[in-house]
């Protein structure tokens, strides 16, 4: 169960990795979100966040998500596992489309595998939601 629930905090990272932002500090007004968003802080902690597994520590140290006006985003993670004392790094990617709505704030992602995440983007904070964890980017 623990390592199911570390590999959905790596999951939820790579989709939240292609988030991005408009040129302006406020949302579009015609639903369209384009530039990108950098994660900070998965529930009210820091980059890099690391979930201990049975003695395996998964490690996210960065996520990026890229968000293009035509309602595609990519992203790319930084991550890594450590288990029996060796660390073995990775980058991860991901693509799929978005829908957000400037009136609401509110954001949808579905990854190219189906993967569904949502949230809010609120002029240059975006918050995605993944059951009880909080996924905090900065437009950059």
């Amino acid at each position: 169960m623990r390592r199911i629930r570390a590999a959905t905090y790596i999951l939820a990272a790579i989709l939240l990795a292609s988030c991005g932002s408009d040129s302006g500090t406020n949302p579009s007004e015609n639903n369209t979100l384009s530039g990108m968003f950098s994660l900070q802080w998965v529930n009210e902690k820091a980059l890099p966040f690391s979930v201990d597994d049975a003695g395996d520590v998964f490690t996210i140290t960065s996520d990026r998500i890229t968000f293009q006006s035509d309602g595609r985003f990519v992203e790319s993670i930084g991550a890594s596992v450590t288990s029996g004392g060796r660390t073995e790094s990775a980058t991860l990617s991901s693509s799929g489309t978005y829908t957000y709505s400037a009136s609401t704030t509110a954001i949808s992602l579905v990854a190219s595998d189906g993967t569904r995440i949502s949230g809010t983007v609120l002029n240059d904070t975006m918050q995605l939601h993944d059951g009880a964890d909080t996924f905090v980017f900065y437009r950059q």
